[in-house]
């Protein structure tokens, strides 16, 4: 009979538990689970990097500019290095110059001197929090191959970098299992 109660009690424990659990995980930071689009990284007539949008449904995109991880203790985040929110929503292509956003953009905070062999990562999503869109990556360095007509994307699962066509980027974003 005491191991009865003890069973009785252990199963109350971790229904206790579990209600808790899912009680409260609507607090803290929202995980958004809904895919808006696609990011690319391109560069404008003069050689200065452009963040490329492929929203896939209409939404109003804020795009984060970090450093990469290179020489960053695990214990730490992400050097912040700029933020941007767009002024309206979105639907298909957008571009985002970086150190010269045009009055689709609001700056929230600043980018300035992107060192060439420093590793940036760009992150995007909804305003509203209910959409989130790729990442992207790039070297300063990398953007002196390109020519305005192509792309950087996400390579692979080991995070590299490939070079795809912008029409690729526009056409093909949504709906190519490959560009994933």
């Amino acid at each position: 009979m005491r191991l009865a109660g003890i069973r009785q009690s252990t199963k109350l424990g971790v229904l206790a538990v579990a209600g808790l659990m899912l009680l409260t995980s609507g607090c803290g930071n929202w995980v958004t689970d809904e895919f808006g689009g696609y990011l690319g990284v391109t560069v404008d007539d003069s050689g200065a990097p452009v963040i490329l949008v492929r929203a896939c449904t209409p939404l109003t995109p804020y795009i984060e500019l970090a450093e990469g991880r290179d020489n960053i203790p695990e214990s730490e985040e992400n050097v912040e290095r700029g933020a941007w929110e767009a002024t309206q929503p979105q639907d298909g292509i957008s571009e985002l110059t970086l150190l010269r956003p045009d009055r689709n953009w609001k700056t929230v905070s600043t980018a300035s001197n992107l060192e060439p062999d420093k590793l940036f990562l760009v992150t995007a999503g909804s305003v509203d929090d209910n959409y989130f869109l790729s990442q992207a990556q790039f070297r300063p360095r990398e953007l002196a191959t390109l020519d305005g007509t192509s792309v950087l994307v996400p390579g692979d699962e080991d995070g590299g970098t490939r070079t795809i066509s912008r029409q690729q980027f526009s056409s093909e974003g949504c709906t190519d299992p490959e560009y994933n």
